[in-house]
């Protein structure tokens, strides 16, 4: 019986991937796209023109840069709630630190209870030796990268998100 149902799970998960994969090529995806779920999305560097993706000019993808820049200001001060504990970026910056145990490697300190997971899923990487940033996994990887370290002594540094 479990074994019948697996296989009629796996057969429905073969039907659904078959399907997106023709959606997809369906559509002529062109060059300097990739494609997510069943629609096509130009790269980084390249906006939609009809159906095709066009090089964006140095000026464009400057803008373009500064729009990211702006919305992920925007989103940093929003509190964020995983394992019943909710914090920001901004929360982060302002009460956690790297303490350098290596040349390459750290752990994050912070003060609170709510900042436990942070503890527990990011380090400090510091790929110069000196400087580095704050490297998270699982429920945090998308926090991953966000902040910098500066060290201010051999062995603990300041986090800038």
């Amino acid at each position: 019986m479990i074994m019948r149902k697996a296989r009629t799970s796996l057969a429905v998960v073969a039907v659904f991937f078959a399907i997106g994969t023709a959606n997809a090529q369906s559509q002529n995806v062109p060059d300097n796209a990739s494609v997510r779920g069943n629609n096509w999305f130009c790269n980084s560097g390249y906006q939609r023109n009809g159906n095709e993706c066009v090089v964006l000019s140095e000026e464009e993808q400057a803008l373009v840069e500064l729009q990211r820049q702006a919305l992920i200001l925007q989103n940093a001060g929003r509190s964020r709630e995983i394992d019943g504990q909710s914090f920001s970026i901004r929360d982060i910056e302002r009460r956690c630190e790297a303490y350098k145990y290596s040349n390459t490697y750290g752990d994050i300190e912070c003060r609170g209870s709510e900042l436990r997971i942070v503890e527990r899923q990011c380090e400090a990487y510091f790929s110069d030796g000196r400087n580095g940033e704050m490297e998270c996994s699982r429920k945090l990887r998308s926090i991953s990268g966000r902040c910098s370290i500066k060290m201010n002594s051999s062995s603990y540094g300041d986090l800038s998100c």
